[in-house]
């Protein structure tokens, strides 16, 4: 059971080549350095807990983790996602600018490529 009223970090260590999301504790800021599972991590951005936010983040993180990222269409209001499906989906303009600017060629350029997907689909998420 998803509680809507907690909030939610993506957090990154670029030297780790890691991605992830957890619940917000404390007064945590965007910027600020957390202890990850003994990993110094930053918080990339902070959103509120619901349904439709967290399948995002989850979608995210999974995607920045694939070598050679590949979407199908959809995961936006309306749509009907089966929660046991592995692949990530994501909206089809979203599709076009990960091809055109984060993976060309289906392979990540750099890991600011992944920071900006990422930044990319947060702005797609509930308020």
């Amino acid at each position: 059971m998803i509680d809507n009223q907690k909030k939610y970090i993506i957090y990154y260590n670029e030297s780790k080549n890691l991605i992830g999301v957890r619940e917000h504790h404390f007064d945590w800021q965007e910027g600020e350095e957390i202890t990850t599972d003994g990993v110094k991590t930053t918080i990339f951005g902070i959103f509120e807990g619901t349904e439709r936010n967290i399948e995002l983040a989850i979608a995210t993180v999974k995607t920045t983790k694939k070598k050679y990222p590949f979407f199908r269409e959809h995961l936006f209001p309306g749509d009907d996602v089966d929660e046991d499906d592995e692949d990530e989906v994501l909206d089809a303009a979203i599709n076009q600018q990960i091809r055109d600017e984060f993976a060309p060629n289906y392979k990540w350029k750099d890991f600011d490529a992944k920071l900006d997907f990422v930044d990319a689909v947060m702005a797609e998420m509930d308020e």
